[in-house]
């Protein structure tokens, strides 16, 4: 997350960032600032809009959740509800993140084995490394799971059961061991991405 640059098929984009990358790189301990300007970056990204764009034509076209008509209208709601969950979900870790003193930034694993690298992944979202570097129960996933849930539960008529929003905090909570694994594996997924495209120049 707010990173300087995103590989996307190999070929390195800049990212838009609100911050100085090199300083969050580099910081021992990140400040709360820091860690807000870290989120910050990542919700104010044309790439959070890009992703909000097409999640909700996703629901649009599949009208989950449900909504009667499911019109224009409908879809410009799925729209904002995208960013109030979003935003819900990364004050969340925000505040979880800050108070248990778990580092946001993601670490490879250095593992060479492709099992040892999908366990530290995996690992990775259940204990957070800390700022003083030792492992803790990792909050973040979890209040930001449900904040997002609950959020986006009181958005609609239809669809504000607590078991409603409970199924959608555990769907959420899963994409996090997703984006563990992709993070894990991205520069190998761009480096095979990237030599099937030059192949196919030759």
């Amino acid at each position: 997350m707010a990173q300087a640059t995103f590989p996307l098929f190999g070929a390195p984009l800049r990212k838009f960032s609100l911050c100085d990358a090199a300083k969050l790189t580099a910081a021992t301990q990140l400040s709360f600032q820091q860690r807000a300007c870290w989120y910050g970056s990542e919700l104010a990204s044309p790439w959070a809009a890009m992703r909000a764009g097409f999640t909700s034509g996703i629901g649009q076209w599949a009208n989950r959740p449900y909504v009667k008509g499911n019109d224009g209208d409908d879809y410009a709601q799925r729209f904002a509800v995208y960013y109030v969950r979003r935003s819900t979900r990364d004050a969340g870790e925000l505040l979880a993140g800050y108070l248990n003193h778990e580092d946001p930034r993601f670490h490879p694993s250095g593992e060479t084995t492709t099992k040892k690298r999908v366990r530290s992944a995996l690992l990775s979202v259940l204990i957070a490394r800390s700022d003083e570097g030792s492992n803790r129960v990792a909050l973040e996933p979890i209040v930001g799971s449900l904040g997002s849930a609950f959020a986006g539960a009181a958005c609609y008529r239809e669809h504000t059961g607590t078991g409603y929003a409970l199924r959608g905090a555990s769907l959420t909570y899963s994409s996090y061991f997703a984006k563990a694994l992709y993070k894990e594996f991205q520069p190998d997924i761009s480096f095979f991405v990237a030599r099937k495209l030059h192949k196919k120049r030759d």
